[in-house]
């Protein structure tokens, strides 16, 4: 089996279909934003921020376990099934009793019935199906997009109508709580697995799983820690800009790169005994993630002015700053996101809880004095200055773990992210100079169009020039021409 290859081919597939997948998700949000206003989604994030918080409190991760066993047992499943049912009932019954005292650090009396319900949601995902593990362990791709799929498809469903109705911040809660059931229902129709409760491998599973559950703690503070700050300091309609705007600011790149490096993880504990067949995945997955994510994220923060102003309305503009920031902050943050995965299939959890931790270290106070003198602007930014300075420690440990040479690296990013700065102010230019006399959405449009034609020459371009290597450009190529002569016949007929 070559694994190298099916975790590109497994990579770039989880990309498309996430492409659908956020698709979705953004229609909603641009729907959302238009009938509720930014105090209702910063409730529901003061909600979100403590049950994630809650909830990582029982993250082993015992499916990243099974996944890197070379013989999982029915044992072994049904153990993990059992302690995700214990652990996320008894977080459940956390929750229910901190509502109160959260309501009253906020300020925010409306906040224990919305953690009353979602803390249901948590008790619906503690049973979902320890089967649906041997997607990702089989390297299932197809399947784990139909799994995935059908739960964003129900909560988009029962959301939009609920805001419709309602117009208030009980929509966003309904249809996460919906997504959660959904998930939990479906995870038992797609796989015939049916686990019963056992304990008999709890120790061999919670041996490697400590590193996780740090590591998952440091990761939540590292994405949301800025919401309580923000909660605290400026109040539930600056948490909601900030939720929203970092939202659609991390679509086309952390969004993104998720499921790549979802896809990439078990494909690298194949292989992580071979040296060389790990490097040449790990490029061929940054390959991938440099030529679709970080021209998205450039891209973004291109036209964030008036996308924020056609998309969002006049009650977001606010946002706007965020979304510049942040975009950038999520193309850097792209490009190092694949080392945690690498980190797992070698077994050494502990480097990424260690990086993680000095971001978090740093990302914290430089947020809250950022965000206490600039508001939610700064906390973007502290983001952003924190995502540059821990890129080139992160690199530096990786690529020695990885005993590769820094020029193989820049080799294989060095074309899409220099085209993806050249579109930027391209795109910058075509947008500033139609935004005063060409209608919002069809400036819009143009200034898209602009960027993606000017990236796609530029990168075109730089890999002739490199004498057309093999890589991500040109799988592209050939995928498109696979496309284009299955058309022909067809159309032919």
């Amino acid at each position: 089996m070559n694994v190298s290859g099916s975790i590109a081919r497994g990579a770039t597939l989880m990309v498309l279909f996430k492409l659908v997948e956020r698709g979705l998700g953004f229609i909603s949000t641009l729907i959302l934003a238009r009938l509720l206003v930014p105090g209702d989604f910063g409730l529901v994030a003061m909600a979100t921020s403590f049950i994630t918080l809650i909830e990582l409190m029982g993250a082993f991760g015992f499916d990243i376990s099974l996944i890197r066993l070379e013989r999982a047992e029915r044992v072994h499943y049904d153990t993990a099934w059992t302690l995700n049912v214990a652990v996320g009932t008894l977080l459940a019954i956390c929750m229910l009793g901190a509502a109160v005292p959260l309501s009253h650090f906020y300020g925010e009396a409306r906040l224990p019935p919305v953690i009353f319900i979602l803390a249901c949601g948590s008790i619906a995902t503690a049973f979902e199906n320890i089967g649906v593990v041997e997607f990702r362990r089989k390297l299932e791709f197809g399947r784990e997009f139909r799994f995935q799929i059908a739960k964003k498809v129900a909560a988009f469903m029962i959301t939009v109508p609920l805001a419709f109705t309602l117009r208030n911040h009980w929509a966003l809660v309904a249809g996460m709580l919906t997504s959660r059931i959904a998930s939990t229902t479906w995870s038992y129709y797609v796989h015939p697995y049916r686990p019963r409760f056992s304990l008999g491998a709890a120790r061999e599973l919670i041996g490697f799983s400590k590193w996780l559950l740090l590591n998952n703690f440091l990761f939540f503070f590292k994405e949301r820690g800025s919401d309580f700050i923000i909660g605290r300091l400026a109040g539930r309609s600056a948490l909601g800009l900030y939720n929203v705007g970092y939202e659609i600011a991390n679509l086309p790149t952390t969004e993104l790169v998720a499921p790549i490096n979802r896809a990439a993880f078990p494909g690298y504990a194949k292989v992580a005994a071979d040296a060389e067949g790990l490097r040449k995945g790990f490029l061929d997955v940054i390959a991938v993630v440099t030529l679709f994510a970080i021209p998205a994220g450039i891209g973004l923060a291109a036209v964030a002015p008036i996308a924020c102003q056609v998309l969002l309305g006049p009650n977001w503009l606010g946002a706007i700053p965020i979304i510049e920031i942040v975009a950038i902050q999520g193309a850097i943050t792209a490009l190092q996101s694949n080392g945690f995965a690498v980190y797992l299939a070698l077994g050494r959890a502990d480097l990424a809880t260690r990086i993680t931790a000095g971001y978090v270290i740093m990302l914290l106070p430089l947020s809250a004095a950022l965000t206490a003198s600039k508001g939610i602007t700064g906390a973007a930014i502290a983001c952003l200055v924190t995502a540059a300075v821990f890129a080139p420690v992160n690199y530096f440990v990786l690529l020695r773990k990885l005993d590769l040479p820094v020029s193989r690296f820049l080799a294989v990013i060095w074309r899409p992210a220099s085209a993806a700065c050249v579109m930027f102010y391209a795109t910058r230019a075509v947008t500033a100079l139609l935004a005063p006399v060409v209608p919002g959405l069809i400036a819009l449009l143009l200034s898209v169009a602009c960027g993606a034609i000017v990236y796609i020459a530029c990168v075109a371009l730089c890999w002739r020039l490199a004498g057309s290597p093999a890589g991500s450009e040109r799988a592209v190529i050939e995928r498109a021409k696979s496309l284009l002569a299955k058309r022909r016949p067809a159309a032919s007929g």
